[in-house]
């Protein structure tokens, strides 16, 4: 069983308030922890749920009931206007906890039993009556047919049928106690973004009330087909490509490796390396076979790596294999809007950094990852193919490949890309918010030096940046913007689009003087449901998909491959199976938090950026000089985006 203490304690009693709640809920965060009213019947009667840091809790205990108000008040403050008449107090410990299987034999787990979580969203009874709903409606048909009840088949349909709700409440609460409560300034600023975001954002808040009332349930192709459960009858099998344990010496076997990784790209290839620097033996498949040659041919795709990515891949001997003309540098960034006079000043020098990040073409990296892959026993690669279906035994993951072969490990690591196959095989929803944005990307000369600053200008359709290369004259160009102006751009001929790309851009570095081949790729937002399945872990693109306006998309994965590959060498050297669950639900826990907080800043700065609706772009203008102001707050903010600041592996943080 998995267990995390919140070191929070919930304090309930019912109380009297003099405004008329109207039936209405309040939840209110306040720094370590929240206050909520939730409303009775008669109008001035509610129950009190004060959560806050342990200590705190067992504090307010002691205190008589006019004692106890004072803090509940102030934390509350008077909505519902002066707080009187508490009832008795109870208190009790919050945590998370986990099982790692949902049933074994004839048992299965119902309500806390499987699963608690934070109150945060009142969730914990309604997903236990879920449990005992779904439960009952698999057995209803089973009895009725004289089937058997405790069949393993109706016990594992049980368990497909409730990870992915229990999953997605777990993490929702998760996310809401790790963000809500925050008191340091910059989540401050990102929980008033966030929230402003769900209230205006079209289809957000309905998304939000859908997950709160449990009215959002995963899309019925993920689901198993649980007709004739109970019966005598062959392995259930998923529309997904994905069968259970099957008996026989197969079942038994030894699997083939301990890794079976797949995606031949940045992330795949950083991920084996991480394994294998760890003493974990592997086998990469990649699905195309790629020349060397291609490695030095133009690619208008540019990856801006943090320090955090540096170091990731310093320490696999893949930074070592580009040549100094290959990186670009950026000491400073400033980002400025279309629409008024503010602005935002970075500088590495503020927080005793080189350089905020590195520019490096995105086939570039992959060669140099390649090359030092090469030079590494205990990375074994299949080329040319690609997972075709997926089955499990008691100790490993048998994957079938697209040539026949049959490949077994004790983890199945998907790096494949958003498109991958892998999480669709092992059936893991992939919701995606389409921007209705395309990126157009290339490379450009221009007449003045681009000084080692990163740029970008924020228009009404979408971000431009300027991405200085290692020569002082040539810059990576991203500009977003909606399809057709994008295909426009791509049909100019190059006067054409040196001149627009020039105005668009203010001739900040001068004229556009040369441009190289130009390339598009439509933007998305999006985030797998689960992380990991059955002996399978998802990480980058396969995981999540980001807006490119920060750059942080390859920098995510490459944390996902370093959190993930510390989790499994530190449970390996306990004797602990890397393809358990309980180890699969810490990296998730992990990664998925700290992803989707990158995800909804990113959504928040583009909502502020691109809404020219009145009186934002003024507001907008205000904090941005304001945020100036502020260096601490700078400060903090470089050393988030630059990944050195966070939940971070101890590979980032030098350990």
């Amino acid at each position: 069983t998995s267990v995390h203490d919140n070191r929070q304690s919930a304090l309930v009693s019912n109380i009297t308030v003099s405004r008329d709640h109207r039936n209405t809920a309040y939840e209110r965060f306040v720094p370590g922890g929240l206050v909520a009213m939730l409303p009775l019947n008669g109008g001035l009667r509610c129950v009190s749920v004060l959560v806050s840091p342990s200590e705190e809790s067992d504090g307010y205990m002691q205190l008589d009931d006019e004692g106890y108000l004072e803090p509940l008040q102030q934390a509350f403050g008077k909505r519902l206007g002066v707080l009187s008449g508490p009832g008795p107090r109870q208190s009790y410990p919050l945590f998370l906890l986990q099982p790692e299987r949902q049933a074994a034999g004839r048992t299965v787990l119902l309500g806390n039993a499987a699963h608690t979580v934070h109150p945060n969203g009142a969730q914990g009874l309604n997903l236990a009556l879920r449990d005992v709903a779904a439960l009952a409606g698999l057995l209803r048909p089973v009895l009725a047919n004289g089937g058997d009840a405790g069949a393993p088949d109706i016990l594992a349909a049980y368990s497909t049928l409730r990870e992915a709700d229990q999953c997605q409440i777990v993490r929702f609460t998760d996310m809401l106690q790790r963000t809500a409560g925050a008191a340091n300034p910059l989540k401050s600023a990102l929980r008033g973004s966030m929230m402003l975001a769900l209230d205006t954002l079209p289809g957000m808040k309905k998304e939000f009330i859908s997950r709160a009332t449990g009215l959002r349930t995963p899309p019925a192709k993920h689901m198993p087909d649980f007709r004739g459960l109970g019966k005598a009858r062959p392995p259930l099998k998923t529309d997904t490509g994905r069968s259970p344990a099957r008996g026989g010496s197969g079942a038994s076997r030894a699997p083939d490796t301990e890794l079976l990784i797949t995606g031949g790209g940045v992330i795949g290839n950083a991920m084996a390396l991480l394994a294998a620097s760890a003493g974990i033996e592997c086998i990469l498949v990649e699905r195309n076979r790629r020349p060397a040659a291609e490695a030095r041919t133009e690619d208008a795709r540019m990856l801006a790596l943090t320090p955090a990515s540096g170091k990731i891949l310093t320490s696999v001997q893949a930074w070592q294999q580009l040549a100094e003309q290959d990186i670009g540098l950026f000491r400073q960034m400033h980002v400025w809007d279309e629409n008024g006079s503010g602005s935002l000043f970075f500088d590495s020098a503020d927080i005793g950094l080189p350089a905020l990040g590195h520019i490096v073409p995105q086939n570039l990296l992959a060669g140099a990852l390649e090359s030092a892959r090469a030079a590494v026993p205990g990375i074994s690669v299949h080329a040319g193919v690609e997972p075709a279906r997926l089955s499990d035994t008691a100790n490993a993951i048998n994957v079938t490949l697209s040539d026949g072969r049959e490949v077994s490990a004790k983890l199945l690591v998907a790096a494949d890309g958003a498109g991958s196959k892998v999480r669709q095989l092992a059936g893991i929803g992939y919701p995606v918010h389409q921007y209705r944005q395309t990126a157009v990307a290339g490379i450009v000369r221009t007449e003045l030096d681009h000084g080692q600053v990163a740029r970008q200008r924020f228009l009404s359709d979408g971000p431009l940046a300027f991405l200085p290369m290692a020569d002082p004259n040539h810059c990576g160009v991203v500009w977003s913007t909606a399809p057709g102006h994008a295909d426009d751009l791509l049909a100019m001929d190059e006067t054409a689009f040196q001149r627009v790309l020039g105005e668009a851009f203010e001739h900040t570095l001068g004229a556009v003087a040369g441009v190289g081949a130009r390339q598009c790729f439509p933007l998305q937002r999006a985030q797998a449901r689960r992380y990991c399945s059955n002996r399978v872990a998802l990480v980058g693109d396969a995981a999540h998909s980001v807006h490119p306006l920060a750059g942080l998309g390859a920098n995510l994965g490459l944390l996902d491959a370093a959190a993930l590959c510390q989790i499994i060498n530190r449970e390996s050297r306990k004797g602990r199976d890397p393809g358990g669950a309980a180890l699969l639900r810490k990296y998730e826990r992990w990664r998925k938090g700290e992803n989707y907080m990158v995800m909804m800043t990113l959504e928040g700065l583009k909502y502020l950026f691109e809404n020219q609706t009145l009186p934002i772009p003024g507001l907008r203008n205000a904090g941005m000089e304001l945020f100036n102001s502020f260096q601490a707050l700078k400060n903090f903010t470089m050393r988030r985006a630059t990944g050195l600041d966070g939940d971070l592996p101890d590979l980032v943080n030098g350990n």
